[in-house]
C-alpha cells in the first residue's frame, strides 16, 4: 500500500486506561468520509504499527461515532475489526472457518 502521509500532523495520543502513548500519523485520504491513519506503538521493546481505518455510517456525528472500525497490518492483511455504534463497539469481524479475524 502506497500512501501520503500528513507529516506535519503527527501527533500522541494517551491510550485510555493506560499511561502508555500511541503514535498517530494521518494519511491524506478521504473517500466517503473514511478516515485512515498509522498507528504506532511500542510493546516490550518492539515497535508495531497498524493501519487503522474508520467508516463512518451516514447518521455519525462529531461527538460520537458510528460505523465501521478495521485494523490492518501495513501489507494490507486484517488484523481486527468492529462496528461501532454512538461510540460503543457493539460486534467484532471475524474470518468464517478461521481462528483470525476478518472484515467482511
Amino acid at each position: 500500500m502506497i500512501f501520503d502521509f500528513e507529516y506535519d500532523q503527527i501527533f500522541k495520543e494517551k491510550i485510555t486506561n493506560s499511561d502508555q502513548l500511541i503514535t498517530v500519523t494521518p494519511i491524506i485520504y478521504n473517500h466517503n468520509g473514511q478516515e485512515k491513519r498509522i498507528l504506532l506503538l511500542r510493546i516490550n521493546k518492539q515497535l508495531r504499527s497498524v493501519l487503522f481505518t474508520t467508516y463512518p455510517d451516514e447518521n455519525t456525528d462529531d461527538s460520537s461515532f458510528t460505523g465501521k472500525i478495521l485494523m490492518q497490518n501495513l501489507n494490507g492483511e486484517f488484523i481486527n475489526g468492529y462496528r461501532v455504534k454512538n461510540g460503543l463497539l457493539t460486534s467484532q469481524f471475524i474470518l468464517k472457518n478461521s481462528s483470525k479475524y476478518s472484515y467482511e
